[in-house]
């Protein structure tokens, strides 16, 4: 989970007026390894998150690929992605995010 900045503050805040680490993870529901992490990187002058934010706009536009699987409905997840420049990884998860279920459908044929 990721904390905003002032949430951070406030309990370095807490922690700066003399309260426990454990008193300050008891009131504010955080684990007090956590709390010990940002007391630390308080003191190195790094307090702010290093997670990394969103990348940037995606690459694709979801009506488009919406418009692509309505007309391509037996489509497999590399021809999506080849059509969007994607990796298959990105095309399912692109298509989960929008709620389209992509399941095989395998035809046998006997050789009797």
């Amino acid at each position: 989970m990721s904390y905003t900045i002032e949430f951070r503050r406030l309990a370095l805040e807490m922690y700066q007026s003399g309260r426990t680490v454990h008193s300050i993870a008891d009131e504010l529901s955080v684990s007090r390894t956590t709390l010990h992490t940002w007391i630390e990187k308080f003191k190195c002058g790094e307090l702010q998150s290093q997670k990394p934010g969103p990348k940037g706009p995606r690459k694709y536009s979801e009506e488009a690929l919406l418009e692509f699987i309505k007309k391509n409905p037996q489509a497999k997840l590399s021809e999506i992605g080849q059509k969007f420049d994607l990796q298959k990884s990105t095309t399912s998860l692109a298509l989960k995010r929008m709620g389209i279920q992509r399941k095989a459908t395998y035809e046998f044929t006997s050789s009797k």
